[in-house]
């Protein structure tokens, strides 16, 4: 990792150490550069808002996702992509981060993420696809956050895929 890498990934974890403390709106350049013991300079350097150093954590996370998981949903099918994608999004800082966005009103910040690595360079007809499974991913991700993580990763890809799941519960 080169040094600017490294100096955006410190002020990224400081703002989500941060949010542990004070409300989003609340922490300052300030407040970021103290608890990373970078500069304000090193801060303006990498960003041009605490809006821009969220959306880089969120980014850099889900490259990391993708990069461990080595395969896109065109690669396998879509229950073993959600196994993958629930497995990793159950990982304790997964929760520990999502439990806190949701907990700062910031969660919705991932939907648009889930929304920009859905929707690559695809055919228009398709777009409708990815466009459905990033809003119904997202949402069912968030539910899971909101009931406190009570299944397991397979339960929810069941619950999201298998159209034997719903007949067996009734």
């Amino acid at each position: 990792m080169d040094r600017k890498e490294f100096t955006k990934r410190c002020l990224a974890d400081a703002l989500i150490e941060l949010l542990k403390e004070k409300e989003f709106n609340q922490i300052s350049i300030n407040d970021i550069t103290t608890k990373s013991g970078f500069s304000r300079m090193s801060y303006y350097r990498n960003f041009d808002s605490v809006d821009d150093i969220l959306d880089y954590y969120l980014d850099f996370k889900t490259s990391e996702f993708l990069e461990a998981i080595n395969v896109t949903l065109e690669d396998v099918k879509l229950d073993e992509y959600m196994r993958r994608l629930f497995t990793f999004l159950g990982t304790k800082e997964c929760r520990e981060v999502s439990s806190l966005l949701m907990k700062r009103g910031l969660f919705n910040r991932i939907g648009k993420e889930f929304d920009k690595r859905f929707r690559v360079q695809i055919p228009r007809l398709k777009s409708y696809y990815y466009g459905f499974i990033a809003g119904g991913t997202f949402n069912a991700y968030k539910l899971w956050v909101i009931h406190d993580y009570k299944e397991d990763p397979e339960e929810i890809v069941k619950a999201i895929v298998d159209p034997n799941y719903w007949k067996q519960m009734m």
